[in-house]
C-alpha cells in the first residue's frame, strides 16, 4: 500500500468528512452569524474588518480576552483539519485559503448584525486553520528547527 494511502493524509475524497465539514459549518454559522444571548454594546469600528480604522486601531489590538483569541483558534483548527480530511488531496495553501475565505465571509456578514467583525478574529481563525491543516497533514516542525530554538538561534 503506497506511503500517502496508509497515512490517510493524500487519500480520497471523503463524504463522511465532507459531511462532518458541512454540519460543523452550519454550527460555526449559527454561532457567530445568530443574535447573541447575552446584551453586549458591540465596540465595533463602523464598517468592521473592511475599514482601514479596524485594523489600525490600537483598541482593535488591546481589547478582547486572551479566552475569546484562543477559542476563535480552537473554532478554526477543527475547522482547517476537517476541510483537510474532506479533501486530501488538496495542497495545505488551498485549505487555508478556503478557511480565510470562510472567516471573511463571517466577518462581513457580522457588520449589518448585532455581532462585532474584528481583524482579531480574522487573525485569530487564520491561525486556527494553519493548525489544523497542519495537524490533518502530520506537519510538525523538524528537530533541527526545533532544536535551533532552543538554542536561541534564527
Amino acid at each position: 500500500m503506497p506511503t500517502a494511502e496508509r497515512s490517510g493524509s493524500r487519500g480520497r475524497f471523503s463524504p463522511v468528512y465532507a459531511a462532518l465539514t458541512l454540519a460543523y459549518l452550519l454550527l460555526v454559522g449559527r454561532f457567530t452569524l445568530a443574535d447573541p444571548p447575552w446584551l453586549t454594546t458591540p465596540n465595533e469600528i463602523p464598517g468592521g474588518v473592511l475599514a482601514l480604522g479596524a485594523w489600525t486601531d490600537a483598541d482593535t489590538w488591546t481589547t478582547g480576552s486572551a479566552f475569546e483569541f484562543a477559542a476563535n483558534v480552537i473554532l478554526f483548527a477543527v475547522l482547517g483539519f476537517l476541510l483537510g480530511r474532506a479533501l486530501p488531496r488538496a495542497s495545505p495553501a488551498a485549505l487555508i485559503a478556503v478557511s480565510v475565505l470562510v472567516t471573511l465571509s463571517i466577518e462581513i456578514a457580522q457588520i449589518p448584525l448585532p455581532r462585532v467583525s474584528d481583524p482579531r478574529d480574522l487573525i485569530a481563525n487564520t491561525m486556527g486553520a494553519v493548525v489544523g491543516v497542519l495537524i490533518t497533514r502530520g506537519r510538525t516542525l523538524p528537530a533541527r528547527t526545533i532544536a535551533d530554538i532552543d538554542r536561541g538561534a534564527t
